[in-house]
């Protein structure tokens, strides 16, 4: 019987830690830009949100503010939840990696901007 039970607890103590770690889903965090000539895109990063501001001549045309989620190589945006209208959303996956200073969505690599 004190066997059973020390199994049972090793096994219970296995399954806490297996829910620990998927709750713990890699993240990014900071702000990545692309820019040719003032133009290009720029994704800011905080925990599961990301905002993106697009940019032209220097000037920020337009930002969007939505969500991310990371697969194995690959990631997912969604935009457009908040306003509750089918035609406002957009979701797309896209191939990604990371480096120490930069991430590549699709075929657009992006570099980690200064703070």
């Amino acid at each position: 019987m004190k066997q059973l039970v020390k199994i049972l607890c090793v096994m219970m103590a296995l399954v806490c830690i297996g829910a620990a770690l998927a709750g713990c889903a890699k993240t990014l965090s900071g702000t990545y830009k692309a820019e040719v000539m003032g133009s290009g895109a720029a994704y800011t990063f905080k925990g599961h949100d990301v905002e993106v501001k697009v940019l032209v001549l220097g000037t920020v045309m337009t930002t969007l503010n939505g969500t991310y989620e990371l697969g194995d190589g690959t990631i997912t945006l969604t935009f457009g939840e908040e306003e509750g209208e089918e035609a406002g959303k957009y979701s797309g996956t896209f191939a990604f990696s990371q480096t120490e200073d930069k991430i590549k969505i699709g075929v657009v690599e992006y570099t980690r901007a200064e703070n």
